[in-house]
């Protein structure tokens, strides 16, 4: 088993704090599925929740400030030596400048969408309008009723976590087979009563799986 307890895996989260708790436990459970057992077989974790100002549910009210924040949260994290950085919210990606510690939400999911051209894609509205999915290879299709989904991560910020079953539902309407969760909030909703056989990549979980996979490479 790889040896996990050398290093350390620093989280900027905040954006939302249940989205954030919900992506340790991820990542925990990925740890576990990789060997890890006992707490010295599990690296240092450090997480940094970041209470974001200038920031709603359709994203940033204020780049420059909600970049600036970003980008201080990672110097604080990289004070702490943290060898790998996760960053598990899909829209502040925007913000954040290549560092090669910082593992991608974005990339992390895109490379579990190997074999699927055409995506369906569940994000805030500022992740849909940065492009922030589209990648060559990929045809992203979102879908035309955003107020519906940025009301579902409204909810889901506020505690009251939706069964999004009947929008997954509509992908498969459109001819799609893969829809990306692309906002870590939609991971905390249901989607157990899909009528359609529609495969589900979850961001956060996708995200915890890289992270696993770049410490057992350190």
């Amino acid at each position: 088993m790889p040896s996990f307890n050398k290093h350390t895996v620093g989280i900027l989260g905040g954006m939302g704090p249940a989205a954030t708790a919900n992506f340790l436990r991820l990542l925990v459970k990925s740890f576990n599925e990789a060997g890890a057992r006992t707490d010295s077989e599990f690296p240092k974790i450090i997480m940094l929740g970041l209470p974001l100002e200038d920031w709603g549910t359709t994203g940033a009210k204020d780049k420059l400030s909600v970049e600036k924040q970003i980008r201080e949260g990672l110097i604080w994290l990289s004070r702490q030596d943290a060898s790998v950085i996760a960053i598990p919210c899909n829209t502040v990606h925007e913000f954040v400048k290549y560092d090669p510690r910082i593992v991608s939400i974005i990339d992390a999911t895109l490379d579990e969408c190997s074999g699927e051209s055409i995506l369906g894609l569940l994000c805030s509205r500022q992740t849909r309008e940065s492009n922030l999915y589209n990648r060559p290879g990929f045809d992203i299709r979102c879908f035309s009723d955003q107020d519906d989904i940025d009301s579902v991560i409204e909810d889901a910020m506020s505690g009251e976590f939706e069964d999004i079953s009947d929008i997954i539902d509509l992908a498969h309407d459109c001819g799609i087979q893969t829809v990306i969760l692309g906002c870590t909030e939609l991971s905390l909703c249901s989607y157990g009563y899909s009528k359609y056989d529609v495969s589900v990549i979850d961001s956060s979980a996708a995200l915890a799986r890289a992270v696993v996979r770049r410490v057992a490479s350190l």
